[in-house]
């Protein structure tokens, strides 16, 4: 009879073969792209920006993030005063993949993220943090049970399928009580973690050179010591 490819797929995933499960054809049962095929309207614009509700991104930098709410996508142009203040606006909640990626990027471009909120890859990693590959699409197997038909995603399918781990992950933060590590601990930390990749850290040299006296004279120590003992 003919193969069950979901329920291979099942199997390769839980075997973790990565490769196998890349050349399987599954065709999507559950398609995800319609609840993100609609274009954010003029009036949608200024009636967010009110509401200051949450808001998706997905993209690397300011050439090509996308933003998501409501069911509706939106692209603005980097120029827009409107992209620069959304962004900048830590009363708008973002929530992404990778959000420290996105604000590194951004800000070597001149732009400010805040209101960095939900991070799921941050998310996956506290849940199983041996997974070894974080990207969008091995969490998205690992807690959708959905691969991309190409290599990733599309940007209006994966804004779907963002805002679908966030409300999976989020439950099982909670249900295993990692909630408040994510939220005090984790989410803060993306923000000092971009800065200090963006604008990097002053290091002690003499101290340092300092350090590595000492060790290099004790390690000597140690060596004579043990040819005595």
């Amino acid at each position: 009879g003919q193969a069950d490819l979901r329920e291979l797929a099942r199997l390769f995933k839980r075997l973790e073969f990565k490769k196998f499960l890349k050349e399987l054809k599954l065709e999507d049962s559950d398609p995800v792209i319609g609840a993100a095929s609609a274009e954010w309207e003029a009036g949608d614009l200024q009636k967010f920006i009110e509401s200051k509700n949450d808001l998706l991104l997905y993209g690397e930098d300011a050439d090509n993030l996308v933003f998501y709410e409501a069911g509706k996508t939106l692209r603005l142009a980097k120029n827009s005063p409107e992209f620069k203040n959304i962004l900048a606006d830590p009363k708008i909640n973002k929530i992404s993949h990778d959000l420290k990626k996105i604000k590194v990027n951004l800000a070597r471009q001149g732009f400010k993220a805040e209101g960095l909120s939900f991070d799921t890859m941050i998310a996956a990693y506290l849940l199983n943090p041996s997974q070894g590959n974080y990207s969008l699409e091995s969490v998205t197997l690992e807690h959708l049970n959905k691969m991309p038909q190409g290599k990733v995603f599309p940007a209006q399918e994966a804004l779907v399928l963002i805002a679908k781990l966030k409300t999976k992950l989020a439950g099982e933060l909670k249900e295993k009580k990692l909630d408040k590590l994510f939220y005090e601990t984790e989410m803060p930390l993306v923000g000092v973690l971009a800065e200090m990749e963006e604008l990097g850290i002053k290091l002690d040299l003499k101290l340092f050179k300092k350090l590595s006296q000492d060790l290099e004279t004790r390690l000597e120590k140690l060596v004579k010591d043990i040819y005595k003992a």
